[in-house]
């Protein structure tokens, strides 16, 4: 008001960062308050006639904060179709919300109190780069991470139509190596081959090849193996015994005789 000699604050204190001043006969209080709490204070004004007092509260509310809980980690690796570890956040200050962006399909987020959690059963494949940021309160804090999707192992014949299923004789090879392409896999085991045959993994690609000595149908299956779930193939391969020839009971085949004379039966 006009008039005023002089201000004080008599009671209480003003926010730190915050200051008063009198100019022209107006107390103005200003300032960028960076200390959270509540301040109450008295202001009294003089004058040459009178004395006055105001009493004041400023509420100085924090900033959010979000941080990832000690227990959890913000990076995660995981098989398609498997759940996730769930990941929690805690919130400070009046978070109300938290919203997510790109975060793998089937996977979702919840606020329980002041923790937010990640939770759910990934359906999609691929590396997905998310980013929370909170809502509510004043202010907004950010927090990131990475969770990896990664896919099932795959099995396919890539040596022909019909190359997996072969006839052949005792210690002769295949005619064609069976060829077998994987995917996501770190090796293949193999169930029933015939004796003799054997597979070789190297670099995603499964080859048996070989001759077996033993005759026999052979229902093998070859299963993938991996960090994911498994896959299967499998084929026949029939070894006939070999053809043989013996010498009949009574024959002679070492004989001496003359020119233009009948040889024995053999």
């Amino acid at each position: 008001a006009n008039g005023i000699d002089s201000v004080n604050i008599i009671g209480g204190i003003l926010p730190p960062g915050v200051t008063g001043s009198l100019a022209s006969g107006i107390y103005t209080i200003s300032g960028v308050p960076n200390v959270p709490g509540v301040y109450t204070f008295t202001v009294e004004a003089t004058s040459d006639t009178a004395t006055c007092t105001a009493t004041t509260t400023i509420n100085v509310t924090d900033l959010v904060t979000m941080t990832l809980s000690p227990t959890s980690s913000n990076t995660a690796s995981l098989c398609v179709n498997t759940s996730i570890t769930p990941i929690d956040y805690n919130t400070t200050n009046g978070v109300t919300g938290v919203t997510a962006a790109n975060l793998p399909p089937g996977v979702t987020g919840s606020l329980s109190g002041n923790v937010y959690t990640l939770s759910g059963t990934a359906t999609t494949v691929g590396v997905y780069n998310y980013t929370l940021t909170t809502t509510g309160g004043c202010g907004t804090a950010t927090q990131s991470g990475t969770i990896t999707v990664n896919p099932d192992a795959t099995i396919s014949l890539s040596s022909g139509a019909s190359s997996n299923t072969q006839t052949v004789c005792t210690n002769q090879n295949l005619p064609i190596s069976i060829v077998y392409t994987t995917t996501d896999a770190t090796g293949v085991t193999a169930v029933n081959l015939p004796p003799g045959m054997s597979g070789v993994y190297s670099g995603g690609t499964y080859t048996i090849s070989g001759a077996s000595t033993t005759a026999g149908v052979y229902n093998y299956t070859l299963t993938t193996t991996g960090n994911c779930a498994s896959a299967s193939l499998g084929g026949t391969i029939t070894v006939n015994s070999g053809a043989t020839i013996a010498l009949d009971a009574g024959s002679q085949d070492t004989q001496s005789l003359c020119v233009n004379t009948a040889i024995s039966s053999i």
